[in-house]
C-alpha cells in the first residue's frame, strides 16, 4: 500500500510542474520585434535610421514614433512619441528595465529636432515640460560615428575586377570619417540577408570586407539585388565611389 501511495503522490507532483507556466524573460534585441518597434537601439547599433530620419521630417504624416533603446543587459526602455494639434506627447516606459526605476513618465513638447555633425547625430525634443535632465531638452538617441574612436578601421571594396583599398587610396580622414558614418547610418555591423537568386545580363557583384578593431565583416552582393539590406550597402558602396573619384 505505500509503495501505491508514493507512486501517486510522484505522478500528482509531476502533473502539477508539467503544469507550471515558464517564467517569462525580458525582450531582448535578438526577438523578432515582438515590441513593434519604428527604430531600435542597441550598443550603438540601430535598425530603422530610415525611419527616424523620416520622423523628424514628416511626423505630421507620420504621427507615432516608437523607439526602443536597450541597456547594457539587454533590457528594452521604450520611447512613445505621437504629434497632434501642434503638440509632441512622448511616454518614457522602463517597466521591462530590471535595473530601472520601473516607471511610466509622459512629457508634453513643441519640437523635434536633428542635430547633426561628423562625428554624432542627436535627436531630441525640445520644449518639454516637467523635463529637467536638460533644461527643457528630451534627447531621444544619440548615435556615434566618430571614426578616430576606433582602434582600427580599414575597408577593401571589389566591384567585379576593380579594387579600392582605404590604406592605398587617397582618402583623406574626413573622407574616412564620411565612409564610417554611412556604414553606421546603414547598420552595417547587423546581419544582412541578401537575394541570391536575381539575375541580370549587366549584373556586377560587389564584395565589401570591413576590418574594425579586432574583428571584420564581409558583405557579397550582386547590383540586381532589390533587397533592403543590398540597398544599405549599396549606399555605403556609392559612398566609397564618390570619394574615390573626387580624391583623384
Amino acid at each position: 500500500m505505500k509503495h501505491v501511495i508514493t507512486f501517486i503522490i510522484t505522478i500528482m507532483i509531476l502533473v502539477a510542474c508539467g503544469n507550471q507556466k515558464p517564467i517569462s524573460s525580458p525582450s531582448s534585441a535578438s526577438d523578432n520585434n515582438p515590441l513593434n518597434a519604428d527604430v531600435t537601439a542597441m550598443h550603438n547599433r540601430h535598425e530603422g535610421l530610415e525611419y527616424m530620419n523620416a520622423y523628424v521630417k514628416n511626423y505630421k504624416t507620420l504621427k507615432d514614433l516608437r523607439l526602443i533603446r536597450y541597456t547594457i543587459e539587454g533590457d528594452p526602455i521604450i520611447y512613445d512619441v505621437s504629434y497632434d494639434e501642434g503638440l509632441f506627447s512622448l511616454t518614457v516606459d522602463t517597466t521591462r528595465d530590471q535595473f530601472g526605476n520601473g516607471s511610466v513618465e509622459t512629457f508634453q513638447c513643441q519640437e523635434i529636432n536633428k542635430n547633426e555633425s561628423l562625428n554624432e547625430t542627436k535627436y531630441y525634443l525640445t520644449q518639454c515640460d516637467n523635463h529637467n535632465a536638460n533644461g527643457d531638452q528630451f534627447e531621444l538617441l544619440k548615435v556615434w560615428h566618430n571614426v578616430l574612436e576606433q582602434d582600427h578601421f580599414e575597408f577593401t571594396l571589389q566591384i567585379d575586377d576593380r579594387v579600392i583599398r582605404s590604406k592605398d587610396s587617397h582618402f583623406s580622414q574626413k573622407d574616412l570619417q564620411k565612409i564610417y558614418k554611412t556604414m553606421v547610418y546603414n547598420n552595417y555591423l547587423a546581419k544582412k540577408s541578401f537575394d541570391k537568386s536575381c539575375s541580370s545580363d549587366a549584373n556586377q557583384t560587389t564584395v565589401l570586407k570591413v576590418y574594425i578593431n579586432n574583428g571584420d565583416r564581409y558583405y557579397e552582393w550582386d547590383s540586381c539585388d532589390q533587397s533592403r539590406d543590398a540597398k544599405r550597402m549599396n549606399e555605403i558602396k556609392q559612398t566609397i565611389l564618390n570619394l574615390y573619384n573626387d580624391s583623384k
